[in-house]
């Protein structure tokens, strides 16, 4: 059963994305997902002038945050409530996730 951030669990992950996951993503920005056992936002907002334009800036890089608000959200419950405002990502982008290789990565 995933769990929400704790201190000593990284604040987000990254995974380099090819553009056939990317282009399945992209519509689920600000959605629920769980990659390593945590539950996050997939943030893909980066992407969508991408694709307007046309332009691939290999590669596509995933992010995911398990802890949206680090300097106001410190609490398991807050980052709880916070995370379950966003709608959870449908099981299909779920499998899309799970085919990716996160690695924890500084927030930007």
């Amino acid at each position: 059963m995933a769990r929400y951030w704790q201190p000593g669990d990284p604040m987000q992950s990254e995974a380099i994305c090819d553009p056939t996951y990317a282009a399945q993503l992209i519509e689920f920005d600000h959605h629920q997902v769980i990659v390593a056992n945590l539950w996050g936002i997939l943030l893909t907002y980066d992407w969508i002038d991408w694709m307007r334009l046309e332009v691939t800036p290999e590669p596509f890089i995933a992010t995911v945050v398990f802890n949206p608000a680090p300097t106001h959200v410190t609490t398991e419950v807050e980052i709880r409530r916070v995370i379950r405002k966003h709608p959870v990502a449908p099981s299909a982008i779920q499998t899309v996730i799970d085919q990716l290789v996160f690695r924890p990565s500084a927030p930007k």
